[in-house]
This record gives structure tokens, C-alpha cells and sequence, in this order.
């Protein structure tokens, strides 16, 4: 409803006077078109009743929707599209639940809320994109430790830490980052010797392979009847040993220690890489680790004091613990597959009252009961039960050590 013009020299009625009344109060049916000007140097002010934000100054649709409205505490809401050509100075909070598009500047001193899609510079997911210096990824799943590296071109992830004593190399097929074991320098072992421990063994294989029962680098001696040598003519370099059964019955060959030096009391540790026999039906025993016996046909008894890995014929890898009458074994084949190379270790702890078993770099088994009870050999080995020749390849380093005290 339009306001009734007035007519020259007539009277004015109270229906016309209520007019303007229902127009300014907002009655239903009012569709004046205003226009307010302020002329000169004045300013337009509304005030509104209160300064807490209960009461706002409404734009609305036709349909008596909101679209816009500033609330007494200064906060300003857009329902629908706007946009801004000049510059926009904010102070207080700003809340855009359409689009939003500014070709100005707009300086937002108070909280500036976006939705999923509202600026160019986000993902449909509502992620800053990296052309904006956002990470255009979820990383609120980052931890002690994590890295943010690229997974693809302009696809960014975590990169969860490594084990420890590992160091973040490329790998092979240099494709992407991967932790990798440390290199095991001797006198990088020798940092902690100083004070608190005792180096019972180390070698990184170097040299060329000693005779039989000589000993190479620290406490490291060859037993036949089997064969030892550099595995390939490059490996003279990297330093990788290669021990062989030869192709006789019964026939083994070990690097271990000339005797046994290990107290079981002094939580020793153990260490060797190489690559482990792929399960094979004339193979007798592979083991390396801890071990009281000097045979290494007998590594497959449950009578021996012992802290190993092993392996037998067409079986698995175990974590094997042994008191001398009996053994307690834990089956690792479902985190390691024979014929692989990796990093052994084994941890004694609380003085020889639990040892846990790792697999580069993470605890596989942890064993607390039917533990070795007396001095034992470091040792790495392999024997056959028939004339076929086999092969424990690629070992690249074997150390142990133990409490000095």
C-alpha cells in the first residue's frame, strides 16, 4: 500500500495520517519506497535501545526474511550474496553464511567466519589452499614427532616419526622419504661405553673374512666346518659377510664370540642386519643372538640358555628364551618374511628379568619368563641337514654390549 498523495487546498485525514504511521511502524501492506538523505555535513545515525547485542537494525526480504542485519554490539551478519568494491574495516565479528565477494581490502579486527566454499582461496572441503599459505589438508592429526612432507603434486601429509635410532633418508627408488637404522660406526657405539656399558663384540664387516676360529675387528671369530666370504666383490666395501653350510650333511658356519662373555645379570644387547635364509626343507637351524652352546646343530634344542632368533626347516621366525631345561617361543611371521634383510636386536632389561625382540626398530615380542640363567656366546649361524649348500646373506654389522656393573 502506497501513501495517499495530498491534494492542493484540501484537509488532510486521519486515514492518510495513518498511513504514514503504519509505513514507519513496518504494518503488513506497506511498500513505500524511502529514500533518506542527510544533506551537508551531517552524519545518519540510528540508535538502537541497548549496547549488548540484543537488539539489531534489520534489512529484510520481501517475504519479512532478514538478510543483513548489526546488532546494538556492532556484530554484522550477511544472509544472502554481497559485494564490496571499496575497502571494508571490520573491528567486530563478522559472519558470512552466503558468498562473500570483495575486489577491495578488507581489514577484519575482530573474528572473520567462513564456510566450506565462501572463498576462492579454500578447497570445497573449506581448506586454506597452499597458493594462500594454508595446507590445504586436515593436520590436526599431527603428533610428537610428525612432519608435513608432499604426497603427490599439491597433495601435502604427515609423516608420522620414525623408531628410534633411525634417520630419514630417501629410499630406494628415490620416491619418497623413509626412515632408515643408523649407521652403526664404532665409535658411534663407543659414546656410551665411557660410563655405562661394555663392548663385548663389533664388527661392520669390512675387512676380508678371517680364518677359521681367528677373529676379525673386536670379538668376532669364524667357526667352519662351513665357509665364510665377501658375499659379492662390491660388498668388500659396504661391508657385508655371506656364510655358507657347503654341500655336506650336518655342515654349519658361525660368527660368534670365542666364549661366553655375556652375563645374563647385566642386561646385555644385541644387534646384527642381514638378510635371513628363506625357509627351506634342508635347512636344520638359522639363529643369531644370545646362545650358551657352541654348536650350532644344537641351536635348535629346548635346552639351551639362550636369547635368539630362529628359525627351523620350513618354519617361521621365532623369538626364542631358554633357562637350560625349557624355551618360551613367539611366532614373528606374520612381521617378518624369511628371505628378507632387516635390523635383529635384542634388549635385556631389569637385569636379565625380560628381553624384548625388534625388528627394525619395533618391539615384536617381549619375553619375561624361562630366561637364560648363565654366561652365554653372541653369535650368528646357519646349518643343514642335508648335502644342500645354503647361505645366510647380507650381514652387514653385528655388536653386542652389556652393563659394566
Amino acid at each position: 500500500m502506497a501513501i495517499t498523495r495530498a491534494v492542493a487546498n484540501a484537509t488532510a485525514t486521519s486515514a492518510q495520517f495513518n498511513e504514514i504511521i503504519d509505513h514507519l511502524e513496518g504494518a503488513s501492506g506497506s511498500t513505500l519506497a524511502y529514500f533518506l538523505r542527510v544533506l551537508g555535513s551531517n552524519n545518519f545515525t540510528i540508535r538502537l535501545p541497548d549496547a549488548g547485542g540484543t537488539q539489531e537494525f534489520r534489512i529484510q526480504d520481501s517475504g519479512g526474511t532478514s538478510v543483513c542485519t548489526i546488532d546494538s554490539d556492532g556484530n554484522v551478519t550477511f544472509a544472502g550474496t554481497q559485494a564490496t568494491t571499496g575497502n571494508t574495516t571490520l573491528t567486530a565479528n563478522l559472519t558470512v553464511g552466503g558468498n562473500a565477494a570483495v575486489t577491495g581490502n578488507a581489514d577484519v579486527g575482530g573474528t572473520l567466519e567462513l564456510g566450506s566454499s565462501n572463498i576462492t582461496t579454500s578447497t570445497a572441503a573449506g581448506l586454506l589452499k597452499h597458493e594462500a599459505g594454508g595446507l590445504e589438508f586436515d593436520a590436526s592429526a599431527i603428533t610428537t614427532g610428525g612432519l608435513i612432507k608432499g604426497d603427490s603434486a599439491g597433495v601435502m601429509e604427515i609423516l608420522a616419526k620414525g623408531a628410534a635410532n633411525t634417520l630419514l633418508t630417501m629410499n630406494a627408488g628415490a620416491t619418497d622419504f623413509a626412515w632408515t637404522a643408523t649407521s652403526v660406526a664404532l665409535a658411534a657405539i663407543l659414546t656410551d661405553f665411557k660410563d655405562n656399558r661394555a663392548l663385548l663384540c663389533w664388527s661392520d664387516f669390512t675387512s676380508q673374512p678371517p680364518a677359521n676360529q681367528k677373529t676379525v675387528d673386536f670379538g668376532v671369530t669364524w667357526r667352519s666346518p662351513g665357509a665364510i666370504a665377501i658375499r659379492t666383490a662390491g660388498d668388500a666395501v659396504n661391508g657385508q659377510y655371506e656364510l655358507t653350510t657347503s654341500a655336506s650333511s650336518g655342515y654349519s658356519s658361525s660368527l660368534e664370540t670365542f666364549t661366553n662373555v655375556v652375563d645374563y645379570t647385566k642386561d646385555p644387547y644385541f644387534t646384527v642386519r642381514l638378510t635371513s635364509r628363506a625357509a627351506n626343507s634342508a635347512l636344520q637351524v638359522q639363529a643369531w643372538g644370545f646362545n650358551d652352546n657352541t654348536s650350532v646343530t644344537a641351536w635348535d634344542d629346548t635346552t639351551n640358555d639362550c636369547a635368539m632368533f630362529r628359525s627351523i626347516t620350513t618354519g617361521n621366525l621365532f623369538a626364542v628364551t631358554g633357562d637350560g631345561s625349557s624355551e618360551t617361543t613367539t611366532d614373528l611371521g606374520s612381521v617378518h618374511t624369511l628371505g628378507n634383510a632387516a635390523t635383529f636386536e635384542i634388549v635385556s632389561s631389569s637385569n636379565g628379568g625380560s628381553y624384548a625382540f625388534k625388528i627394525n626398530g619395533t618391539t615384536r615380542a617381549t619375553h619375561t619368563g624361562t630366561l637364560p640363567n648363565t654366561g652365554m656366546r653372541v653369535m650368528t649361524g646357519i646349518a643343514n641337514n642335508t648335502t644342500t649348500d645354503l647361505a645366510l646373506t647380507g650381514i652387514d654389522f653385528m655388536y653386542a654390549t652389556q652393563d659394566r656393573t
